[in-house]
């Protein structure tokens, strides 16, 4: 019985009628296949660098017409700008992390430069809030505050990925990124579904029972479109993510480095939120506490949420986006 409701929870997505259909934001800044998106207006102040996730689509911050992070954040008198990382192109193939921060310093640049801005506020998601981080510590002068969206730490931490066994399986991942030349998005999808095994069939069950029409059931379509439209991690940058961070724990053992300096968050001296959703599995909640404990200057808060709830959610309003928004105001 079970089987037959995932497969038509399945088959009800596949033929569900949404389809995302947004205003395009205006595109401000261009590097290879990076852009940069102004959601603002002539009337926006208060400029906001947000660097999402390499492996999933910036659109997560910008689902519809009812979930977007940014647009509310436009209507309040900021001025978000986010990093579009696109698909990889040919000038990205051989990128290791240090060259996407490195093209994160340059998107710096443009802002403080276009904003005519002495420093500006950094968001940073998941991964993008390692990579924001480490811009972030590079360019100290330019960065107002920061702020970390469920952003990883301590890689050992209690369901963080089951490091062991991703030591046991890293010959074959190794493998993949050699016959492939990067690591797709599918293997990516494998990997993120081991963290919690029957997922996929608990959601699609529970999705086959949802009214099509309802706003839950929308929702599940658009963020499981967002899920499914995913970006590869080039070569050298699914190496550091799996073996350097995963396997060494490198960033909270002290020895992920940049440029040749280690990224020590104890060197931040501004500013700093820390936004750990109390249920999410993609980054366990202590992974990224021992985060907010390494920085001089940071504040908790502990949304009743998941990693893509937080966000997208039918309570992010009032569990995310209000308190990222009253902090941002008071700092």
């Amino acid at each position: 019985m079970r089987l037959a409701s995932f497969i038509d929870g399945v088959q009800a997505y596949q033929e569900h009628p949404y389809r995302r259909v947004m205003p395009d934001p205006s595109i401000v800044w261009i590097q290879g296949t990076t852009r940069i998106l102004n959601f603002g207006s002539d009337r926006n102040t208060n400029p906001i660098l947000i660097v999402p996730s390499l492996v999933n689509r910036y659109y997560i911050l910008d689902l519809n017409e009812k979930h977007s992070f940014v647009r509310w954040l436009a209507d309040r008198g900021f001025c978000p700008l986010i990093v579009d990382w696109g698909m990889p192109g040919p000038s990205e193939q051989n990128f290791s992390l240090c060259d996407y921060i490195k093209r994160l310093d340059c998107a710096l640049d443009w802002v403080t430069n276009e904003m005519t801005c002495s420093a500006v506020t950094v968001i940073g998601y998941c991964m993008g809030g390692l990579l924001a981080m480490s811009m972030s510590l590079r360019n100290m002068r330019k960065v107002k505050n920061l702020v970390l969206l469920a952003t990883p730490w301590d890689f050992s931490s209690s369901g963080m990925g089951k490091s062991n066994v991703i030591k046991a399986v890293y010959p074959s991942i190794e493998a993949l990124i050699n016959f492939f030349g990067e690591l797709p998005t599918d293997i990516l999808q494998i990997f993120f579904a081991g963290l919690d095994p029957l997922l996929v069939e608990r959601k699609f069950v529970s999705f086959s029972k949802k009214n099509p029409e309802e706003s839950d059931a929308i929702s599940f379509v658009a963020i499981e479109d967002w899920v499914n439209d995913g970006v590869p991690l080039v070569a050298q940058v699914a190496r550091e993510c799996f073996y350097d961070w995963y396997i060494k724990n490198s960033p909270s053992a002290g020895t992920w480095k940049v440029d040749g300096n280690s990224i020590d968050p104890s060197r931040f001296d501004k500013p700093t939120l820390l936004v750990v959703p109390t249920t999410d599995q993609i980054v366990p909640p202590g992974s990224a506490i021992a985060l907010a404990q390494a920085l001089p200057r940071a504040t908790l808060h502990r949304p009743l949420a998941g990693h893509v709830g937080m966000v997208v959610g039918s309570s992010a309003e009032e569990e995310m986006w209000k308190p990222v928004a009253k902090w941002l105001s008071a700092v």
